[in-house]
Protein backbone atom coordinates (compact mmCIF):
# COMPACT_ATOMS: atom_id res chain seq x y z
CA UNK A 1 0.00 0.00 0.00
CA UNK A 2 1.58 3.53 -1.15
CA UNK A 3 1.40 6.37 0.37
CA UNK A 4 2.89 10.25 -0.63
CA UNK A 5 4.91 10.16 2.77
CA UNK A 6 5.74 6.29 2.16
CA UNK A 7 5.30 3.11 1.68
CA UNK A 8 3.79 0.58 4.36
CA UNK A 9 4.42 -2.98 3.88
CA UNK A 10 2.75 -5.86 6.25
CA UNK A 11 5.02 -8.68 7.56
CA UNK A 12 5.93 -9.66 11.27
CA UNK A 13 4.70 -6.17 12.00
CA UNK A 14 3.79 -2.68 10.77
CA UNK A 15 6.91 -1.66 8.61
CA UNK A 16 6.92 1.93 7.41
CA UNK A 17 10.06 3.52 4.92
CA UNK A 18 10.31 7.26 3.67
CA UNK A 19 9.74 7.23 -0.20
CA UNK A 20 13.10 9.35 0.29
CA UNK A 21 14.83 6.34 1.15
CA UNK A 22 13.97 4.25 -1.43
CA UNK A 23 14.81 6.86 -3.22
CA UNK A 24 18.12 7.43 -1.97
CA UNK A 25 18.96 3.57 -2.26
CA UNK A 26 17.79 3.95 -6.18
CA UNK A 27 20.17 6.57 -6.36
CA UNK A 28 22.60 5.34 -5.15
CA UNK A 29 22.27 2.15 -7.43
CA UNK A 30 21.58 3.31 -10.33
CA UNK A 31 24.97 5.51 -10.10
CA UNK A 32 26.62 2.22 -8.94
CA UNK A 33 25.46 0.65 -12.35
CA UNK A 34 26.89 4.14 -14.34
CA UNK A 35 30.61 3.63 -12.67
CA UNK A 36 30.40 0.53 -13.86
CA UNK A 37 30.79 -0.56 -9.95
CA UNK A 38 30.29 -4.31 -8.97
CA UNK A 39 27.15 -5.13 -7.00
CA UNK A 40 27.16 -3.22 -3.63
CA UNK A 41 26.11 -5.13 0.00
CA UNK A 42 23.54 -3.74 2.09
CA UNK A 43 25.95 -2.63 4.61
CA UNK A 44 28.26 -0.64 1.44
CA UNK A 45 24.84 0.67 0.41
CA UNK A 46 23.99 1.94 4.21
CA UNK A 47 27.54 3.54 4.20
CA UNK A 48 27.22 5.63 1.45
CA UNK A 49 23.88 7.11 1.96
CA UNK A 50 22.99 10.72 2.98
CA UNK A 51 21.49 10.12 5.83
CA UNK A 52 23.44 8.35 8.62
CA UNK A 53 20.84 6.88 11.01
CA UNK A 54 18.92 4.91 8.08
CA UNK A 55 18.18 1.04 9.89
CA UNK A 56 19.82 -1.82 7.59
CA UNK A 57 16.20 -3.55 7.75
CA UNK A 58 15.09 -0.49 6.12
CA UNK A 59 17.30 -0.49 3.58
CA UNK A 60 15.93 -4.21 3.11
CA UNK A 61 12.87 -3.32 2.97
CA UNK A 62 13.63 -1.05 -0.33
CA UNK A 63 15.68 -3.56 -1.58
CA UNK A 64 12.75 -5.95 -1.33
CA UNK A 65 10.13 -3.47 -2.91
CA UNK A 66 12.68 -2.52 -6.29
CA UNK A 67 13.21 -6.23 -6.37
CA UNK A 68 8.96 -6.93 -6.68
CA UNK A 69 8.97 -4.24 -9.16
CA UNK A 70 11.84 -6.15 -11.19
CA UNK A 71 14.41 -2.95 -11.30
CA UNK A 72 17.28 -4.88 -9.29
CA UNK A 73 18.49 -8.05 -9.22
CA UNK A 74 20.30 -9.16 -6.42
CA UNK A 75 22.34 -12.32 -5.32
CA UNK A 76 22.92 -13.37 -1.54
CA UNK A 77 26.71 -13.17 -1.82
CA UNK A 78 27.48 -10.41 -3.85
CA UNK A 79 25.00 -7.89 -3.33
CA UNK A 80 22.22 -5.76 -5.34
CA UNK A 81 22.71 -4.22 -8.72
CA UNK A 82 20.32 -2.02 -10.89
CA UNK A 83 19.31 -4.13 -13.91
CA UNK A 84 16.39 -1.78 -15.33
CA UNK A 85 17.50 -0.50 -18.62
CA UNK A 86 15.53 3.01 -19.42
CA UNK A 87 17.84 3.51 -22.76
CA UNK A 88 16.15 3.15 -25.58
CA UNK A 89 19.27 2.08 -27.40
CA UNK A 90 18.96 -1.41 -25.65
CA UNK A 91 15.44 -1.56 -26.45
CA UNK A 92 16.28 -1.12 -30.49
CA UNK A 93 18.93 -3.14 -30.69
CA UNK A 94 18.45 -6.32 -33.31
CA UNK A 95 17.22 -9.32 -31.78
CA UNK A 96 15.40 -8.04 -28.63
CA UNK A 97 11.59 -8.38 -29.62
CA UNK A 98 9.35 -5.71 -29.23
CA UNK A 99 6.28 -6.24 -26.73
Amino acid sequence: MCYTEGFTIWGDGRTFTGLRTLHDVERLLREAVANDEDPLSLAKIGRRMRSKRVRHSAIRICVDELKRLRFVTEDPRRGVMWTRHTDPGFWSRKGVRKL
